[in-house]
């Protein structure tokens, strides 16, 4: 589990770094940089949220998550998380 300050990049839209994040505590934001070097945020997330579930399917994520105010994240390991799926259908369904 990691804490942040309210500044921190969760995950960089680079792509996979063989971890999912669960937001425990805090408000991330998803954000695209601009040319300007500006962000644009593309959307709010809430606590218990997966921050970047579906980079376990596409490998890669167009955008880049930033909490907003301090915050507690999990970070699980996506090869753990692919076997809990794999093995349960009603966790990957209730997902």
């Amino acid at each position: 589990m990691s804490g942040g300050d309210g500044k921190e990049s969760m995950a960089r839209a680079e792509g996979a770094d063989g971890y999912l994040r669960l937001m425990i505590v805090g408000w991330p934001s998803r954000y695209k940089g601009i040319r300007n070097g500006d962000r644009q945020i593309v959307g709010f997330m809430i606590h218990e949220d997966f921050l970047d579930l579906h980079v376990q399917i596409l490998g890669a994520m167009d955008h880049s998550i930033l909490t907003t105010h301090d915050s507690r994240v999990a970070f699980i390991p996506a090869d753990e998380f692919e076997k809990l799926t794999s093995e349960g259908a009603r966790l990957t369904l209730a997902l």
